[in-house]
């Protein structure tokens, strides 16, 4: 749940639309802005995601993990990334996904990529978790104070990291990559938000069936892209259910209601 949670909080950007213009009541995001209590609730909805690659993501995740544990020498570390889009709540998302990776021993070290300079208002920033962490540990919830002291000695430990770098508020494609940030991505390296994705595929028009690896297969290592649409433009998507969002929804690409979850490994084929 926590890795839908993470993809569905990339709504959130959407709220950050004057309030009143907000149409509420119904639970969805509505044109212009306004996303209801619910809009987290599309986890559960499989007819939302337009591709949901999540078994094999696991699988190759699984993999990982257990040839760690299978190793002698312990001093071999798993380093998992997040390049992060939103803060507010995409960021709590991505901040939970990073706690369940570390503290279930899926990874040794999260380390978030965050933007050294905003290119929109709501880009994430390293001061924007730091500043989530210490509003958790000053709230009167209980439950909250726990998280953000736990969170707090991730980010002391070293078990989180947080890197900013201006290539992430660039508009490069991701395979003008440099080769030193390259050479610092992880085991796998998750990519939130529909900017991002946008990158992956140079903002490029491919034909919305064109296979997810086929187009980012240049990625130097495992990555797990997380997308709400909101722009129209996308690939690795079955033709059957990109004409059903379409009869289902003429703003279907561009409203945030849908999804994709796509995965690839380079790494498979060496």
């Amino acid at each position: 749940q926590v890795v839908f949670a993470s993809l569905w909080g990339n709504k959130m950007d959407l709220s950050l639309w004057p309030a009143s213009e907000t149409a509420a009541g119904n639970g969805t995001a509505k044109e212009g802005g306004g996303v209801a209590d619910d809009s987290l609730s599309h986890s559960h909805e499989a007819e939302s995601l337009l591709a949901d690659d999540f078994e094999t993501l696991w699988g190759a995740v699984s993999g990982v993990v257990q040839r760690k544990q299978q190793q002698e020498d312990c001093s071999s570390k798993v380093q998992m990334d997040i390049v992060t889009d939103n803060a507010g709540l995409e960021l709590f998302c991505d901040m939970c996904l990073a706690d369940f990776l570390v503290s279930r021993g899926v990874a040794d070290t999260v380390v978030f990529r965050l933007k050294a300079s905003p290119t929109f208002v709501s880009d994430a920033m390293a001061k924007d978790v730091l500043h989530t962490i210490s509003f958790l540990r000053n709230t009167q919830q209980g439950a909250c104070r726990t998280l953000g002291d736990r969170w707090q000695g991730y980010v002391e430990s070293g078990k989180w990291m947080l890197k900013e770098h201006l290539f992430w508020a660039q508009p490069l494609a991701m395979w003008e990559m440099g080769e030193g940030l390259k050479a610092e991505l992880g085991q796998l390296v998750v990519i939130k938000g529909d900017c991002n994705y946008r990158r992956i595929l140079g903002d490029r028009w491919w034909d919305f069936t064109t296979p997810f690896v086929d187009v980012a297969s240049y990625f130097p290592t495992r990555m797990l892209a997380l997308r709400a649409l909101k722009a129209d433009l996308g690939c690795g998507m079955a033709k059957e259910k990109t004409e059903h969002a379409a009869r289902s929804d003429a703003k279907w690409m561009v409203n945030g209601n849908w999804a994709v979850v796509h995965f690839v490994d380079p790494l498979a084929s060496k």
